[in-house]
């Protein structure tokens, strides 16, 4: 199992934190191993530790920021962004999309 974090949030800082684990979850689809999720509200947006299962670390990255990214697509949260905090390989740790 894989952990990785990610910082979804508002670039208007307006809006009440939505339920980010909810649509990451509905997001996930069996293939990409999300095994569960756990989300932390703060002043700076919500933290989300995404815990994976793969064929080792590379995938199990890839597949924690396919599902950041679908969630990103639900019209709830429109508005919102998210910052991957996972380890630095191919990605840009401080990239937002």
């Amino acid at each position: 199992m894989y952990a990785f974090t990610a910082r979804f949030h508002s670039y208007d800082g307006a809006e009440a934190a939505p339920d980010i684990a909810h649509h990451v979850q509905s997001t996930a689809a069996p293939h990409n191993g999300l095994e569960h999720i756990y989300t932390e509200a703060t002043p700076f947006g919500v933290y989300a530790v995404l815990f994976m299962h793969a064929n080792g670390a590379e995938a199990a990255e890839d597949a924690a920021v396919e599902v950041c990214r679908g969630a990103l697509q639900r019209a709830e949260l429109r508005g919102w962004n998210f910052t991957w905090q996972g380890p630095e390989r191919a990605l840009n740790a401080g990239a937002s999309w």
